[in-house]
């Protein structure tokens, strides 16, 4: 897999984290795009793309995502962090922070903290900034 700069600056450290540990989370199988510091959209059986596919893709899935019913599943990730899906569009978010001992023990993430970053998500497909893309290897 091979990370693509889109942004015409640095990426900031919670970007670099979020792109490690969607690398970590989708195993290097499948491809997306950072569409926001916490934000990726996947792309799972979509074939080798380039970043002009990958472009469309995001605009659709984010498209999806406003236009469609907000449901969401949230996840404790074996990291201890939390990890937001929405139904529609393929969107995943992840949390900044390494959740409480209680969501960890639990394996639940709050309710408050996984709306939140259902919120964050949607507002980055809004207007999606494509930061970055890690796509296959062509």
């Amino acid at each position: 897999m091979k990370l693509i700069k889109s942004a015409e600056r640095e990426f900031t450290k919670i970007e670099e984290e979020t792109i490690a540990k969607f690398r970590y989370y989708f195993d290097e199988k499948t491809q997306f795009a950072l569409i926001g510091e916490k934000t990726v959209v996947g792309f799972s059986k979509e074939g080798d793309l380039d970043e002009e596919k990958a472009t469309k893709l995001v605009k659709k899935s984010t498209r999806k995502a406003l236009s469609s019913h907000p449901d969401f599943s949230a996840y404790t990730m074996d990291d201890d962090y939390g990890l937001v899906i929405l139904s529609s569009g393929g969107i995943f978010i992840r949390s900044e922070d390494i959740l409480s001992d209680e969501e960890i023990e639990s394996g639940d993430v709050n309710l408050g903290r996984a709306v939140s970053l259902k919120n964050e998500a949607l507002d980055c497909c809004e207007n999606p900034e494509i930061i970055a893309f890690v796509l296959n290897d062509q």
